[in-house]
Formats: structure tokens, sequence, C-alpha cells
């Protein structure tokens, strides 16, 4: 079996989200995604750049994704400790009030981000 196929469901199966709204978001045709969950005959696998979208949307890494690693995002706490050493060195030093303007402006940016991944 296909590490690919499995993970793919998984993923999408834990976001609790159909293949429609997969395919909605990656900007291809539902069926591809059972094409690539539920293979007939062969193999079937997404081009490099639906594969980055794929990864990206599910916050893993592509080599989790096909099966190379059992380690969703090797990344991800790398960089949130350079993240907290960082915002921690910046903050330092504003008022309270500073930094509730920046937490917002922080929140505003993630909303854009999300609604523009949404909408491909």
């Amino acid at each position: 079996m296909s590490v690919f196929k499995e993970r793919l469901k998984e993923l999408r199966q834990e976001k609790g989200i159909t293949q429609e709204e997969l395919a909605d978001v990656l900007d291809i045709d539902r069926s591809q995604i059972s094409k690539y969950e539920n293979p007939k005959r062969k193999k079937i696998v997404p081009t490099v750049d639906t594969a980055e979208a794929m990864a990206e949307h599910f916050n893993v890494s592509i080599d989790y994704l096909i099966g190379r690693s059992d380690i969703k995002n090797p990344y991800s706490n790398k960089r949130k400790n350079i993240d907290e050493r960082f915002l921690r060195d910046e903050f330092k030093g504003l008022c309270e009030r500073d930094v509730e303007i920046l937490a917002l402006v922080a929140q505003a940016l993630k909303y854009q981000r999300n609604d523009l991944l949404n909408t491909k």
C-alpha cells in the first residue's frame, strides 16, 4: 500500500474536511483527490506544486506526506524556539499597550493568510 494515499486520507480526516473541500483549497478537481486516496490500477501522485500545497495546508513536510519520514513537521519546534527568543528580545522594553497592538497585528496577518489559502 502506498503511504501517500494513507497519509493524505488520514490528514484530511483529522482536519475534518471532505475531498471536495480539500480539492477547493488546492484548486483541483475532487476526482483527483479520490484518485490519490483510492488509486485503481497504479500509484497516482500529485504534481510537485500540488504536493507542496498539500503539505502547507496540513502543516506537514512533503517527506512525511510521501512516507520518507514519520515526523510530521521536523521544523516546527526549532522555529518555535527561535521565534520565542526573537520575540522575547524584540518585545523587551515595550509597554503593555504596544505588546497588545503587536498581538492584534499578528492576529490580523494570520487571518489574512488563512483567507488567502482558503480562496485558492
